[in-house]
């Protein structure tokens, strides 16, 4: 590793990065400071060898320093685009299964879910306007089950076989998962994936087949897709150049399954929690009520010996959604005992599986899940949580912020039948940037890729 990569890696910690800051606007007000001084006495006596030697050394060095901070940004946009339009136009061939959300006409709410983009709308679409009635996600369908199923019908089945990182992006992917991620500070960068291998309809059934995998391999390939490798292509460019993705059984990517499940009380509001901004991707968005990655140990349901979303869907309902677990006076709660959790849970309907064009075409599974209470219950529920949270702050705190299981800021319940009336797109920026809001009284929030097409395929399913 070069000095420059290794420069790149340490100033891209959060902490040494504002050290970075500020030596780049302190350089530059002396330097020019210096400059314009000198300038002066250059002009009545004429310019030196040396008064020239120190401008070019200035500029020289504040360039350096000027391209070691940008070069070490961890903002999304160094990751990959966020305009839709972008994708539109890379995967052309992908455009007959377009997820996306129609507020032109639809059902008694004005908005219907809609799989595929015909001219007309293709031509709209990449017009990109704010407010536009074509709330278009950054997915593609993958499987979509002609009736609803449950949870159980998807089943998973891991080979004893490992993912191999390409050899043309592993000469750099550790240069980059360390500039681009807090990869030396967050200990959940280790884990054990289920890397997507093949994908078989039985008796319909959804069987997924899956090789192990690391998350770091996740990040070399998915999560960077704009990086650049020598010679100015992209690792989109090699992974998955388009205009159509490829298969999963032949994908170059590590395309682990993500997971993601929407929960509704039984008066039809739904459960959706606010991303803190402190998280490694989509800060502050909104996001399903459960989601996560397809962790090995998270996926395995040790009391049957199997891996299976089930497993996953209490693992990460534990994690982050806690208050759901902690009885009430007067008021009942899941169980807190992981196989009784399992069994509460085991009516979750699959709703679909998308692959999202933003991070290489990985694939997600949405399902939703209708909560035995209503919103005052639940309100009730995380109101006895949050008090007892606070009396065990002062001791908790510092755990809570090392391991950084739950990764919720706040929890909104949101009734079903307003929320798609609500959506709205919004483009900006340079580079563009498109993102689909969700309007609250005053305030406006980002809704997640995963979020949107979660709420679309409710939509196309009836369920809201």
């Amino acid at each position: 590793m070069t000095v420059t990569q290794h420069l790149g890696i340490v100033f891209a910690r959060p902490k040494l990065r504002v050290v970075l800051l500020i030596v780049v606007i302190v350089h530059a007000l002396l330097g020019v400071a210096g400059i314009v001084n000198g300038a002066f006495d250059q002009f009545t006596s004429g310019v030196t060898i040396a008064y020239v030697a120190d401008f070019v050394q200035f500029l020289l060095i504040q360039a350096a320093i000027t391209f070691l901070y940008l070069n070490s940004s961890k903002n999304e946009r160094t990751r990959y685009s966020l305009d839709t339009s972008f994708y539109l136009q890379f995967y052309a061939a992908e455009q007959n299964r377009w997820l996306w959300l129609d507020k032109r006409s639809g059902n008694n709410t004005g908005v219907s879910a809609k799989v595929g983009l015909n001219a007309q709308d293709m031509a709209e679409a990449r017009r990109g306007v704010s407010g536009s009635n074509l709330l278009l996600s950054q997915s593609v369908l993958q499987y979509l089950p002609s009736e609803l199923l449950s949870i159980a019908d998807v089943k998973f089945e891991l080979d004893d076989e490992w993912y191999e990182l390409p050899w043309f992006v592993a000469d750099h992917a550790l240069d980059q998962t360390l500039r681009r991620f807090n990869a030396l500070e967050k200990y959940d960068y280790n884990g054990l994936t289920l890397s997507l291998k093949a994908i078989q309809l039985v008796d319909e059934q959804l069987s997924l087949r899956f090789r192990k995998s690391n998350y770091y391999s996740y990040l070399a390939t998915n999560m960077l897709p704009e990086a650049k490798l020598p010679g100015g292509l992209s690792y989109r460019d090699v992974l998955e150049p388009g205009p159509a993705l490829h298969n999963p059984d032949v994908a170059v990517a590590e395309n682990h399954v993500g997971l993601s499940c929407l929960m509704l009380t039984t008066d039809n509001y739904l459960l959706i929690p606010v991303r803190k901004k402190t998280t490694n991707v989509f800060k502050g968005q909104l996001s399903p009520s459960v989601s996560g990655a397809g962790n090995i140990p998270t996926c395995f349901d040790n009391a049957k010996n199997i891996y299976s979303p089930l497993a996953w869907l209490a693992q990460e309902t534990i994690e982050e959604l806690p208050f759901l677990q902690l009885p009430v006076t007067n008021l009942a709660a899941f169980p807190k005992e992981p196989q009784a959790l399992r069994e509460e849970l085991a009516s979750a309907s699959f709703l679909g599986m998308s692959r999202e064009l933003r991070r290489c075409g990985k694939p997600e599974l949405f399902f939703s899940y209708q909560l035995p209470w209503d919103a005052t219950h639940v309100r009730a529920l995380q109101r006895g949580f949050e008090q007892s949270a606070d009396a065990q702050l002062a001791h908790d705190s510092q755990d809570i912020q090392a391991i950084d299981l739950n990764e919720n800021e706040s929890y909104l319940l949101i009734p079903a039948d307003s929320i798609f009336e609500s959506l709205s797109t919004k483009t900006a920026g340079r580079p563009r940037e498109t993102s689909i809001q969700l309007s609250l009284g005053d305030n406006k929030y980002v809704v997640s890729e995963s979020l949107l097409v979660n709420l679309i395929l409710l939509r196309h399913h009836n369920l809201v």
